[in-house]
């Protein structure tokens, strides 16, 4: 692993995850981002170091084109130094789980929604308790 204790530090060119992580961006949203830029080395290594892995990387872009991609205020912002900062890298990602919690393939209720009604249905019987 790589750590970084200065902004002098200066990441190995050409990593896989990132450049895993940068193709993936580019392909999502229709950027040209290189991997091999050393800005673009250091927020993603800094990640990877505080235990992130790629599928955490891919989760916040997923999250954050889907919100922003057809949001002309908002696309902007996609962009490495928006989603891979440490101010923001974390809640985006939990942007994300929340969401993938929600996706329910049974039909239009959430898990949580499902669970209720289902749990309910042992308990009450025409609004009285069983």
């Amino acid at each position: 692993k790589y750590i970084s204790h200065s902004n002098n530090y200066n990441p190995p060119v050409g990593g896989t995850e990132n450049k895993e992580i940068i193709d993936y961006l580019n392909e999502k949203i229709g950027s040209h981002y290189r991997h091999t830029t050393k800005s673009i080395q250091r927020m993603i290594n800094a990640r990877l170091e505080e235990g992130f892995n790629v599928d955490d990387f891919k989760t916040v872009i997923d999250t954050k084109a889907e919100q922003w991609l057809d949001n002309d205020k908002m696309k902007k912002y996609l962009r490495p130094e928006t989603l891979f900062c440490a101010s923001h890298f974390e809640s985006y990602l939990n942007e994300g789980n929340v969401e993938s919690a929600k996706e329910d393939k049974y039909g239009d209720l959430s898990y949580l929604d499902r669970l209720t009604e289902e749990n309910l249905k042992g308990f009450v019987d025409d609004g009285q308790f069983m």
